[in-house]
C-alpha cells in the first residue's frame, strides 16, 4: 500500500513479529486496519499455531502527531487483534 513505508517480519518460536512503519500522515485507524488485513496472508493451520505481535508506527510531520502502537493476536484466543494504548512520538527539545 502507498501508506506503508517499511515492513519487517521475524519469526521467533511460535510468535510472528510484524513491524510496520507508515508514512507520516497515515492515520492510526488506517494503520491498524492495514495490519489486521495482513492476517489474511496466513492460512488456518498457521493461525492456530502462531501468535502474531504487531508494532505499527508513523513519525510526526508538521501538525501530524506521530504514534507507536502495539497489538497482538493470540493463536488460542478470539482471533481479533488487541491493541494497547498508544504513545505519541515525543520530539526532543533542545536546551538553550
Amino acid at each position: 500500500k502507498e501508506t506503508v513505508e517499511k515492513v519487517d517480519v521475524t519469526l521467533k518460536g511460535k510468535i510472528v513479529y510484524i513491524n510496520i512503519t507508515f508514512v507520516s500522515n497515515t492515520t492510526m485507524d488506517i494503520a491498524k486496519s492495514t495490519a489486521e488485513a495482513s492476517i489474511s496472508l496466513f492460512n488456518k493451520d498457521e493461525l492456530e499455531v502462531y501468535d502474531i505481535q504487531f508494532t505499527i508506527a508513523a513519525a510526526s510531520l508538521g501538525e501530524f502527531e506521530g504514534y507507536t502502537l502495539m497489538g497482538s493476536r493470540n493463536s488460542s484466543g478470539s482471533g481479533i487483534v488487541v491493541w494497547n494504548n498508544y504513545n505519541k512520538e515525543v520530539e526532543e527539545s533542545s536546551a538553550e
